[in-house]
């Protein structure tokens, strides 16, 4: 059943070999010790040893593909070819070969076209590179990343769908590909691949009593030197406003926090996650990275010091 519900999908050999009997899943193990077993030898061996079973009630749902398969396909199937079973397993057998083959070389390309970005060394893709690959191969070196990091890797089609976009897209135009274990993203001439977001695009806070503040971005704010009432009196922190400025420079211009952080390399999906700190209404800083003059100042004067601990690697700049 799943290695025809995967041929009817368009899997590859990583798919077609079928269920495996052991494979990575998330940060453990998947085992399944019964799947060499038929049902007519499950159920045999629970009628020996009188043991009690209860029925999945979902198992007779034609709604469902698989049990359309198992209930309306394959019999027709088996009168046909009585053999087919062995004979599916066979192929699976080659397609594991197969895939074990196509991995290898795919992990290969994967550190061949692999880019390490600035001091987060987080990897990315060169993209050019990545669409230079025959659609299958590429597929393979996406998968190959996913694995990886640990996570899943998404379905072909939507995935041949965002290589179309990414091929045929303007240099302003970001193709995204979401699936449930991350997102893909085509940017700056590069591939991203990030973990599922859990920050809202709009988030504020006030920073409470102490001198540490907890993000919902990933880590906290930690002021350290004079009291910070001393500073100013209402501490309050939020995402970038849109077309926020600082001025970096006593002497300088006001720059566009946007600008800076595309300089500085940070994607635009990722803007959003970094704290604006905003003192008694006015803009003093945006992460540790980059903060207003006088501010600056002030703490030089104080000895006094703002960090960001336990950054996200992601949100270095």
């Amino acid at each position: 059943e799943t290695v025809l519900l995967r041929l009817l999908r368009g899997a590859g050999p990583d798919g077609l070999r079928g269920m495996q009997p052991l494979r990575l899943l998330a940060p453990g193990w998947l085992g399944r010790p019964l799947l060499a077993w038929t049902r007519g030898e499950i159920l045999e061996y629970l009628r020996r040893n009188e043991l009690d079973y209860l029925h999945d009630p979902t198992n007779r749902d034609l709604s469902l593909d698989r049990n359309y398969l198992r209930h309306r396909v394959l019999p027709e199937i088996a009168r046909r070819w009585p053999g087919y079973r062995s004979s599916i397993l066979q192929s699976c057998r080659w397609q594991g070969a197969a895939a074990r083959s196509m991995n290898v070389e795919a992990r290969r390309t994967f550190e061949q076209l692999a880019r390490t970005r600035g001091h987060s060394g987080e990897t990315t893709l060169d993209a050019a590179d990545w669409l230079a690959l025959e659609a299958e191969q590429g597929f393979a070196v996406i998968g190959a990343w996913c694995a990886a990091e640990a996570i899943g890797a998404p379905p072909t089609r939507p995935l041949s769908e965002f290589r179309a976009q990414c091929a045929s897209a303007r240099p302003d135009r970001q193709p995204v590909l979401d699936w449930p274990d991350a997102r893909l993203h085509a940017w700056g001439g590069h591939l991203w691949l990030d973990h599922k977001p859990v920050v809202p695009g709009g988030w504020q806070c006030a920073w409470p009593d102490g001198n540490r503040c907890r993000l919902p971005v990933g880590g906290s704010l930690a002021w350290s030197g004079v009291a910070r009432g001393e500073i100013g009196r209402h501490w309050h922190l939020s995402n970038p406003p849109r077309g926020a400025r600082l001025r970096l420079h006593a002497d300088g211009p006001a720059r566009e926090v946007s600008e800076l952080m595309r300089e500085a390399g940070i994607p635009p999906w990722r803007r959003h996650a970094y704290p604006a700190l905003s003192i008694d209404g006015r803009l003093c800083a945006v992460g540790v990275d980059w903060m207003d003059a006088r501010f600056a100042e002030r703490l030089a004067r104080s000895g006094s010091r703002l960090e960001w601990r336990q950054r996200p690697t992601a949100l270095l700049p």
